[in-house]
């Protein structure tokens, strides 16, 4: 038959060739299904099992943990709202966040309102007069600032309100971008200022024969201190801040107001949240928001408006001839 009928075995040989391989096409896709299927339903059974061993941990988390988790929740919101919650006991009552309009005359109890705002001015003033060779300058592009105040200091030689009240001793300011440290973008006022702190040359009294800080772990040492910063700190400097055992923050102008005059600011990972999340045992951590804003925003409302609400004082609005940009320079 190969003999004589060559083109008929040829033919028949490629049809059998056709059924063998529709039939194996037929039985793999058949099993491919059937594999597909029972991943899936083992997919199914394994985030179901998930999903249940979530809802038991969810079920079994500590109450103060929810409790704390809600809190941190209404922490954000209402700093984003620029509203405040005052004093809420959470995890052992260790964060306050008080308005500086709620306050009256004696303040905190600490210092009075009168000594909370003149160390705010301070810690603007040191960057309007930065020293070090950089001319003085009434409207910082970048007016970051701080001062960190030793409010266990009563001198006779100290501040005094005029009512009499002692405002402590001031032990450290930054400006962060205008000063020695203008190359190192990580270098903020805040951490600057205590950094500068624990400086042995600036500050040898602060450490041993061997030129050694000797107040780095010294919880209630730092404890002591207020800082001041005009503006809400940024995510790092509040860690850097919750880390050094400071116990109370004094803010400017806030979050929301950064935001709404076009800076760079991280509105998730809010300082206010981060703030309330530092479980550090009894100890309270307090937040004092709103001091002197008003001023402290006439330095940061004109960068990226166009100067729309005016220039701080001792600035006038300069408008670019070429462009129409309007800007904020020295009167002088």
């Amino acid at each position: 038959l190969r003999t004589r009928f060559p083109t008929v075995l040829l033919f028949a040989s490629r049809t059998q060739i056709r059924i063998r391989l529709l039939r194996f096409i037929s039985v793999s896709r058949f099993c491919l299904g059937h594999t597909l299927n029972m991943l899936a339903r083992s997919s199914l059974v394994v985030l179901c099992a998930l999903l249940a061993s979530f809802s038991v941990a969810l079920a079994n988390q500590p109450e103060d943990q929810i409790s704390h988790d809600a809190f941190l929740r209404q922490v954000w919101r209402e700093s984003m709202d620029n509203r405040y919650a005052g004093s809420v006991p959470v995890g052992g009552d260790n964060f306050r966040r008080l308005n500086i309009e709620d306050l009256g005359d004696n303040g905190d109890g600490v210092l009075s309102r009168a000594c909370l705002e003149y160390w705010m001015v301070q810690a603007i003033t040191v960057n309007i007069f930065a020293g070090k060779g950089v001319p003085t300058n009434y409207c910082p592009f970048g007016p970051y600032g701080a001062a960190i105040v030793d409010v266990t200091d009563q001198s006779p030689s100290n501040y005094h309100d005029a009512a009499g009240n002692n405002c402590g001793r001031l032990v450290e300011t930054n400006s962060g971008l205008r000063e020695v440290n203008i190359a190192n973008p990580m270098m903020h006022s805040e951490i600057n200022a205590i950094v500068r702190l624990t400086n042995c040359t600036l500050h040898p009294d602060l450490c041993d024969a061997n030129g050694r800080f000797i107040n780095a772990q010294n919880k209630v040492w730092w404890s002591k201190f207020y800082l001041f910063t005009t503006a809400a700190s940024c995510p790092a400097d509040a860690a850097s801040e919750i880390l050094s055992g400071i116990k109370t923050i004094v803010q400017g102008v806030t979050v929301r107001d950064l935001l709404d005059n076009g800076w760079t600011q991280s509105s998730f990972i809010e300082p206010e949240v981060i703030y309330a999340s530092a479980r550090q045992n009894s100890n309270v951590l307090t937040l004092i928001k709103g001091v002197k804003r008003a001023e402290m925003l006439r330095y940061f409302n004109w960068q990226f408006t166009g100067a729309a609400s005016g220039c701080p004082d001792g600035c006038m609005v300069s408008t670019n001839a070429a462009t129409g940009a309007r800007t904020c320079v020295n009167a002088q």
